[in-house]
């Protein structure tokens, strides 16, 4: 067994299953990292993409108007 799979010859050691298992094994590794690179890439480009103007959160606002409404009677 390599990796959960049962190997083609398995009285051989692992590095000499011969040139399909090599090539699978590093298909799938590139697989792995493809998929990996795609989403710290996207993760990037979502921390570096603009956010836009943000409006005032609600509890701000509503504590600048109940501040200016008691302090302005006079």
């Amino acid at each position: 067994m390599y990796e959960g799979g049962p190997l083609a010859r398995p009285n051989d050691d692992v590095e000499d299953q011969g040139l399909t298992f090599d090539i699978q094994t590093i298909l799938t590794r590139r697989r792995l990292l493809g998929v990996l690179g795609v989403g710290a890439g996207s993760a990037a480009l979502a921390a570096c993409a603009p956010g836009g103007q943000s409006a005032p959160s609600s509890t701000a606002a509503a504590t600048t108007s109940a501040t200016a409404s008691e302090g302005g009677g006079g």
